[in-house]
């Protein structure tokens, strides 16, 4: 039997079959599409307070770490053995890990909730003054409109959307008051299951915390046990990596969106505009994502104060733009650095594709996704260019007869192409011996 299964035919029938099974698959989730999805929302959906617990395990993970260093070198010489030290280390920084956690959103809550209701309150007070205001105004300009045909349409359109808006409210929205206290009641629901979900999401995160050592080994365990000792190694590696990827970009995005929070903050009391904790709560939840963020942020921080002050919405848009381009060109690459290693293209590229399939967490987790994609099918490209002793140096292939530059120019832009290309590989290596210094370890 043992020699059965190292003969190559064998392999083959395996290999074979697990391919043909796997467009079995496919093709059943295709053709079920429905049925598919349905099923995934409701893994999530059981599965979502252990998510839960993952992603703030993660976020914590810098900081549980850097206190149970510290804590553990500051007691190992009063314990009996190092063990016990260590285990004491963990317990504390659990607890302060939670208590950090649980503050921030606590402190969050109660600085949003009464600024958001605030604001709901002054809009619904200002919004009909504001509308007659408008309505002023659209009769002014009708008065001074020459061409009787413009003013006639315009007065139509105008008589048109006020009729559609009266039937609307007659035949949608009253009749809909149930179906809307229906909605509102089952909003309710699934505020309270939410809410649950977090709840044990923070024992899971506990959890996770405390066992990820041995987490990670059972799983370094399984991965040697099921692969040979290359696949193995290059799984590690490519984990390992990705671990340090993803880190670094999460990390890096919350510190710089947090920076641009209170720059945004500080900025928008000194210049008197309404509501600043709260816009600015958006616009740094925002600058997470990459490139659009601000401007997403800005959309409806503008539509706010736009109903108070049309004025002071120009200067937050002023604002906006100069954070922007603060955050692009000294914030974001000094804390970020390269870490990501593609260029803009590519990371608005991975914004878009990612927000189209999977909303905001794929607008934010794109860029690291694309770009480890983007990092190990360069790999495989240049290991088959080797291969056929064709070389990998991309400069190579650039073609620039079109501009009808001489070959000594054509070389000094190669070569400037090279070093700067040979100082983001050698980044590249560091980052990457790193990973794989994680991964053997």
């Amino acid at each position: 039997m043992r020699k059965l299964s190292r003969s190559i035919y064998f392999k083959w029938g395996v290999t074979v079959l697990a391919v043909g099974a796997l467009l079995v698959l496919f093709y059943h989730m295709v053709t079920n599409y429905t049925g598919f999805r349905n099923g995934l929302s409701k893994l999530i959906s059981v599965l979502s307070p252990f998510l839960y617990g993952f992603v703030m395990a993660y976020l914590l993970g810098p900081i549980y770490n850097f206190i149970v260093r510290k804590t553990f070198h500051s007691i190992k010489g009063d314990s009996k053995t190092v063990k016990r030290a260590l285990l004491i280390s963990k317990v504390i920084a659990t607890v302060i890990s939670m208590i950090i956690l649980i503050g921030i959103v606590a402190g969050m809550v109660a600085l949003l909730v009464p600024q958001v209701i605030e604001s709901i309150g002054v809009v619904s007070q200002t919004l009909p003054a504001n509308l007659e205001h408008a309505s002023e105004l659209l009769d002014k300009l009708l008065m001074n409109f020459q061409n009787i045909e413009i003013k006639e349409t315009i007065q139509s359109s105008m008589d048109e959307l006020q009729s559609n808006l009266i039937t609307w409210v007659q035949n949608t929205l009253l009749p809909g008051v149930g179906s809307i206290m229906q909605r509102v009641s089952s909003g309710v629901l699934v505020t309270i299951k939410t809410f649950l979900n977090l709840v044990i999401g923070l024992i899971a995160c506990a959890y996770f915390l405390n066992g990820k050592e041995k987490f990670v080994a059972q799983i370094k365990k399984a991965i040697c046990a099921f692969f040979r000792p290359e696949r193995s190694k290059e799984i590690l590696e490519f984990a390992a990596y990705t671990n340090k990827t993803f880190g670094g970009f999460i990390t890096g995005k919350i510190i710089d969106s947090a920076i641009i929070g209170i720059l945004c903050f500080v900025a928008m009391t000194i210049l008197k505009l309404p509501y600043p904790l709260l816009i600015s709560t958006i616009v740094g939840i925002t600058n997470i994502i990459p490139f659009f963020g601000p401007f997403i942020g800005a959309i409806p921080s503008i539509a706010i104060i736009v109903l108070i002050s049309p004025i002071q919405a120009l200067w937050f848009l002023l604002l906006i733009i100069v954070l922007q381009q603060l955050d692009g060109n000294i914030i974001g690459p000094a804390i970020l650095g390269n870490s990501i290693g593609i260029a803009s293209f590519w990371v608005m590229f991975a914004i878009i594709i990612g927000g189209g399939f999977f909303g905001f967490i794929g607008m934010v987790l794109g860029v690291p996704v694309f770009a480890i994609i983007y990092y190990y099918l360069g790999k495989y490209m240049n290991r088959r260019l080797v291969k056929k002793g064709v070389t990998t140096n991309l400069t190579e292939y650039y073609n620039y007869s079109q501009y009808e530059l001489s070959a000594d120019e054509v070389k000094e832009i190669q070569k400037v192409e090279e070093q700067e290309n040979e100082v983001k590989l050698q980044k590249i290596k560091d980052k990457l011996k790193g990973a794989r210094n994680e991964g053997t370890e």
